[in-house]
């Protein structure tokens, strides 16, 4: 018996070859200049890249204060929600300062107590990374609840 493939797998082979290198030579479509669309990719690589400048993190710590004047952390988990969806529906709304996003979490949270949510704190630190060492801004931020 020889080492040698059969015909039929040097077929199977050769048509996975020109498939993959089919596939290669289909990522770059005409259009935007610098933009391709890669075959197992829904969207460009490197389309969301940033441009070269400081390497900075924020973090966000978001407060609600009640009428009484209490002050209640707001989290994901307290706020029995996952992360993607505690982003996506209220963290970036209120960090934004969007009146609506501010009201629908308040009204949310106000649900949940008896004393009601009359305002967010929103404390962003800022760390930036520099040639002496790391600069850190805080800001605050307070967005007050609106009746409807």
């Amino acid at each position: 018996m020889s080492d040698q493939p059969t015909t039929g797998v040097r077929i199977a082979i050769s048509i996975l070859i020109a498939l993959v290198v089919g596939l290669q030579l289909a990522t770059v479509k005409p259009g935007k200049p610098g933009k391709y669309t890669w075959p197992i990719l829904r969207y460009c690589m490197y389309s969301s890249s940033y441009p070269p400048g400081p390497i900075q993190t924020k973090t966000f710590d978001i407060v609600a204060v009640t009428n009484a004047g209490d002050e209640v952390p707001v989290e994901r988990a307290t706020m029995g929600m996952d992360s993607f969806a505690f982003n996506r529906f209220y963290r970036r709304g209120l960090l934004k300062g969007d009146p609506a996003k501010v009201n629908e979490l308040a009204e949310r949270m106000s649900a949940l107590r008896d004393d009601p949510v009359v305002a967010f704190r929103v404390h962003t630190v800022t760390h930036r990374l520099i040639e002496d060492g790391v600069e850190t801004t805080d800001q605050f931020d307070v967005f007050k609840v609106t009746d409807p």
